[in-house]
């Protein structure tokens, strides 16, 4: 019985579907099966019977969940403590507000799954990140470390574009990209929080384009969930789309973050390279 197979059983039995479980746990359905299957023959019993689409747990499976939740509890717990034994106390990682919420729940898995120390994450902007840095406040933060200047003890991991974007069945949904004039008196949802807002702000001026703000938010899911839904349109990080949206390039409007990790010259090297390898490269990873 290995841990893997415990957690891919307890991540069925959480979200009640085979391709929701690979899905949690970043492997394919078939090896998440296979893997099923091979614990069943070493428990020798049944832990779950599919019902057409979906699937039951067994009597047997809900008390072996139970079991197999309190080994992963102390699993977790004794790999914690040694870790933080390991390094001393727990790293503390600034990230940038506007980053997607699975990008930080996926980093802190593979920190801790590659041996790294406890973490503790503080949130901010840009400007924020970048003062407690220097005051050692945070190790690392992971941000728009192209605002900051080149440096040394910085590691790029990808670049992301500035995009519109519109519900599916929208006018502008057939483009493969826009201008900004395409944006003008659009029903349009503004993100407050948005980093590049004041920079945005003097090109919309300059280009005289004025959308027809219906909502001001500082939640990016919000905005998304707003524009999915059909009730306008609006302008964010790449990163950032999801859902049933049309993503469309802005022509005219090249604005673009430089995501990387900068660190502290007094961080620990063992969580550098830890948490280095842990974000290159995100964008390619499926979400958590």
């Amino acid at each position: 019985m290995e841990i893997a197979q415990l957690r891919y059983f307890v991540a069925l039995v959480d979200t009640g579907s085979m391709t929701r479980a690979a899905r949690r746990v970043h492997i394919s359905q078939p090896a998440v099966s296979l893997a099923l299957r091979q614990l069943e023959d070493e428990l020798g019993v049944a832990l779950y019977e599919r019902q057409g689409r979906g699937l039951r747990i067994t009597a047997d499976g809900l008390r072996f969940y139970r079991r197999a939740r309190a080994i992963l509890d102390e699993y977790r717990a004794a790999k914690s403590e040694l870790r933080e034994t390991a390094y001393g106390r727990p790293a503390r990682l600034g990230v940038l507000r506007t980053l997607p919420p699975h990008w930080i729940a996926g980093i802190t898995r593979r920190v801790a799954d590659s041996g790294g120390p406890p973490l503790q994450i503080l949130e901010g902007t840009p400007p924020e990140l970048a003062e407690w840095l220097r005051q050692q406040r945070v190790d690392a933060v992971f941000s728009d470390i192209a605002l900051n200047g080149t440096r040394p003890c910085q590691q790029p991991v990808q670049r992301d574009r500035f995009v519109a974007i519109v519900p599916v069945p929208h006018a502008l949904a057939g483009q493969s990209s826009i201008d900004l004039m395409d944006l003008h008196d659009q029903a349009y949802v503004l993100r407050t929080h948005c980093e590049a807002l004041p920079e945005g702000n003097e090109i919309f001026k300059a280009k005289a384009v004025r959308p027809n703000i219906v909502c001001r938010t500082g939640r990016d899911a919000l905005a998304v969930a707003l524009v999915e839904s059909g009730f306008g349109v609006t302008v964010l990080p790449e990163c950032l789309a999801a859902g049933e949206v049309k993503v469309l390039p802005i022509r005219d409007f090249a604005r673009e973050r430089q995501l990387g990790i900068e660190w502290s010259d007094a961080a620990d090297a063992r969580f550098i390279d830890i948490l280095i390898q842990a974000t290159e490269p995100e964008a390619s990873r499926a979400p958590a």
